[in-house]
Parts: structure tokens; sequence; C-alpha cells
């Protein structure tokens, strides 16, 4: 606030610095003349009081014999006049050396300068110079603070919520730069508001997500027999709508599912509920594993936001002959299938995701494979972002290195292998949260 300071010590200075010699000179004059006008009374006076006093051959009478002598001229206290109407009053002697010369002249006490006037002038100045400093006070004061209450408006208005509200001050100093502070911390506070709901609204769609996500889920495992199955799924910071399956079909086969879904947060949560609900209904009734995907595709691309896909490996596995039929709809990652013997192939029929296509091209390029399924065969289902996880160089893992994990892991029991799976690409991503959520299913010919 040094300026403001400055400015007011300034304003009053330059006022009183005129005011005040003004009257200063006023004063001197008028007090001049004044005492001018005084010492001819008085002195005209005292002459006259001598001439009176001689005439009528009265001497005054020393009242004391106290003398002040200051240079040429003795003076002392007397009294004078008619005995009946005795007064007092000073002589004033005029001497040279101890000798007195001529008559002294008589100055009575009743001859006094009055000074009421020059009291009453210098009152009135005061008064005046006290006025003339108020207005300036209150003149300068108020140019001061007229910007300060609109500052204090201005931050009752942000202070109520008006985070939008911008200062009124215009012009330089603190004032303005107190106005810029106050503008820039609005705007910090109002970006941080937005911040604010902005996160509590992606922390409320991802509870809503991880809620949906859960309701995805198979909630256990079928028995099959002669087989063994297991499924994991691990959530992401980013969760969506990937989910795996286990489906019971009319036919008492066992199908296994696992889908991508495009989209991350709520609108792929729900992108995935819709198509779960589709693919289970569909897929448990049918007999023809193409014609249920087919359906699928229609309700699907029917139901979707343009740009929305799904992507799925389906599974369907049949224990009274060991014959799997295998169907992939745009889902980047095959099926690894792991033989006793160490070998892995991959199996991965031609068919685009649902949803892109109402039909004839999704009808055209569906493609469903069968294949018997040995003793020691282990079939993997996986989310297609096991492939795309990073590590903290950034650098993904890969499909050929996670097929070299299925092929080194495949000796052990479904469960054991699944979660070995998870150990293994967690510790390649060394702390790198996923992409995605991450679905992995295995299943295993144990007879």
């Amino acid at each position: 606030m040094t300026s403001l300071r400055a400015q007011f010590a300034l304003a009053m200075t330059i006022a009183l610095g005129v005011v005040v010699p003004m009257a200063n000179y006023f004063i001197f004059q008028t007090t001049s003349k004044m005492l001018d006008e005084g010492q001819r009374v008085a002195l005209a006076d005292a002459v006259t009081t001598t001439a009176t006093e001689q005439v009528a051959g009265r001497q005054p009478v020393p009242l004391d014999e106290v003398v002040q002598q200051d240079g040429h001229v003795r003076t002392r206290r007397a009294s004078f006049g008619p005995n009946d109407a005795r007064k007092n009053g000073t002589l004033y002697q005029l001497t040279s050396g101890k000798t007195e010369v001529g008559d002294p002249l008589i100055v009575s006490d009743e001859i006094e300068v009055k000074n009421t006037s020059l009291l009453r002038l210098m009152v009135w100045l005061t008064l005046l110079v006290v006025m003339i400093g108020g207005v300036v006070a209150v003149v300068v004061s108020g140019a001061m603070t007229k910007p300060l209450e609109y500052l204090a408006e201005d931050v009752r208005q942000i202070a109520r919520g008006n985070l939008g509200h911008h200062t009124r001050v215009r012009g330089g100093g603190e004032v303005a730069s107190v106005a810029k502070a106050i503008d820039r911390m609005a705007h910090d506070l109002r970006e941080a508001r937005e911040a604010e709901l902005d996160l509590v609204a992606r922390e409320r769609e991802m509870e809503v997500a991880g809620e949906v996500r859960e309701a995805l889920l198979p909630q256990s495992t079928p028995l099959l027999e002669g087989y063994e199955l297991a499924g994991l799924h691990v959530e992401s910071e980013q969760s969506g709508g990937t989910f795996h399956d286990f489906i019971d079909c009319d036919d008492g086969s066992v199908g296994i599912l696992v889908c991508d879904v495009s989209g991350l947060g709520l609108p792929g949560a729900l992108v995935g509920a819709t198509a779960r609900s589709y693919l289970r209904s569909e897929l448990a009734r049918a007999v023809s594993v193409e014609d249920a995907l087919r359906r699928v595709n229609r309700h699907i691309a029917g139901d979707m936001r343009r740009g929305m896909y799904v992507t799925a490996l389906y599974l369907r596995l049949r224990k009274d002959s060991n014959v799997a039929e295998v169907a992939c709809a745009g889902h980047k990652l095959p099926l690894v299938r792991s033989s006793a013997d160490g070998t892995v192939r991959l199996m991965q029929p031609e068919g685009i995701a649902l949803g892109f296509d109402k039909g004839p091209v999704f009808d055209r390029a569906l493609q469903v494979q069968k294949f018997e399924v040995q003793p020691g065969d282990r079939l993997v289902l996986s989310a297609a972002v096991v492939a795309g996880v990073v590590n903290s160089r950034g650098e993904e893992l890969g499909e050929k290195a996670f097929y070299g994990l299925v092929r080194k892991m495949s000796d052990l029991p479904s469960e054991a292998m699944i979660d070995a799976l998870v150990t293994a690409v967690e510790t390649y991503a060394d702390g790198v949260p996923f992409p995605s959520d991450l679905s992995l299913v295995c299943a295993a010919r144990t007879a």
C-alpha cells in the first residue's frame, strides 16, 4: 500500500502547502496593520495623558523605587490623575547618564492593544485550514477507498460462489495489482471447482462402472466332466466393459466367452452389459453358433452408438464328443491351444466385431472352426489387453511373449496356470497400470 500512502501524503502536502502559506501571509499582513494601529493609538493616548497632567500641574507619584533601565529610557510604575480618580500607569523617562532629560511620558494601564480581532482572525484561519484539510482528506480518501469498496464487493461476490465474476477496478498501482490477483484467484478457484466436480463425476462413473462390471463377471465356474475350467478378471484403473463368462447351453455343452468393448468407464461397462445379455441369451439356446452370433450382431448394431463395438472370442465344448467349436468376432488375440507335446497352435477364425455392421458383411465374414480336444490340451482365451501391457520403459509385452508364457506354464493346473500368467504379466508391467481390465480363461482336458 506504499503508493496509496504516497498519494494521500502528496495530496495533503500540496493542499496544506498552498493553504498554510496563504494563511500565514494574511496573518502577517493583518497583524502588522493591527500592531501599527495599536502602537499609534497607544502613543497618542500617552501624549494626551501626559499633556493633560502637565496642564493641570499634577506630577505623577512613583509607586516604588524599582527602576528598569533600558539604554537611555528609564521605566517605573507610578500613579497619576486627580486625587479622587487616581490611575496607575508606567512612566517612560529619557536619561543621559544618571540625569533625567525632559518630562516623563505617562502610559496608563488602561491603554492596551486590543488583541480580540487578532485572536478571532487566527481562530477563523485555523478553522479554515482544518476544513480545507478535511475536504482534501475526504476527496482523496474517497478516490482511494472507492476502488477498495469495489474490491470488497467483488470478493463478496466470489465468496458467494460466483467464480465467474471479474473485478471492476481499472488503472495501475497496488489496488489494480490486488484486483488482478483476485481475478487470478477466482479463475484458479473456478478451475479447481470444475476439476473437483469432474473428479467427483469420474469417481462416481467409475464406481457405477465397477458395479456394472461386477454384474458382468460369472458368479461361479461350471463343472464339465473331463475338463478343468478356471477364469480370472483383473481390474485396472481404466475399467470398461471387458468381461469373460461361462454359459451353460441347453444341449449340455459349456460355452466360454471373452469379450473386449470399445470405450472405457461407464459407457464401456453399459455396452458390455448389453452385449453380455444378448450373448448369453442367444448362445445358451442356440444349436448353431453362427446363427446365434448373427442374431446378437443385429441386436447390438441396432442398439449401440456409431463407433462402438464389441469383440468376442467364443469356445463351445461338448463333453460327449470332445469336439470344440471356436468363433472369433474381431477379437485380436486368438485362442491359444497348448498340446501335451508342448506345441502351441493359434486358432482365429474369420469374423468382424459385433456392432460394426448390421448384417450382410458380418454374416459373410463370420466363420466357425471345429476341432477335437485331445487329452492334455490346454485352451487359453484372453482379452486383447494382455498383449498391450507395457513396462516402465514403455515396451509392450506383445503376442509372442504371451504365447511363450502360455507354453511355459501349460503343465500347471488350470487355476494355478491362470494365476501364474497374471503374475507374470504384472511382473513385466513393473507397476505400470494395465490399459484396461484383463480377463483370462483356461480350459484343460484332463481325461
